[in-house]
């Protein structure tokens, strides 16, 4: 399971905790409420990039893999040892995969 280093760890939580308690309500109701759009992924009709982390917590790789099947011109990166925030924990590897998919478009 990944290991988030002090740095990172100590950034996150400043983020989380100076994050007023209406807000974090407002975006979990927000989430909470939202409707299902999986129905829709199926009409993306353009390039699409999937990055997710194989120890998410939150969301698991089942449903990352289910949108890779569902959009036909999705490209899909699962990365070992990262959790709900790949772009924090593997920053190097994050951003050349993100740069790799614009340069071919």
């Amino acid at each position: 399971m990944n290991s988030t280093p002090p740095s990172q760890g100590s950034f996150i939580i400043s983020i989380m905790t100076s994050t007023s308690v209406p807000g974090i309500v407002g975006a979990l109701d927000s989430m909470k409420m939202r409707p299902d759009s999986t129905p829709l992924l199926g009409e993306i009709a353009v390039p699409t990039l999937i990055i997710h982390g194989e120890d998410d917590q939150l969301i698991p790789v089942q449903e990352a893999q289910s949108m890779h099947a569902a959009i036909a011109e999705s490209t899909i990166y699962l990365i070992s040892s990262t959790g709900h925030l790949p772009n924090l924990e593997q920053p190097e590897w994050f951003n050349q995969k993100v740069k790799e998919f614009l340069e071919k478009l």
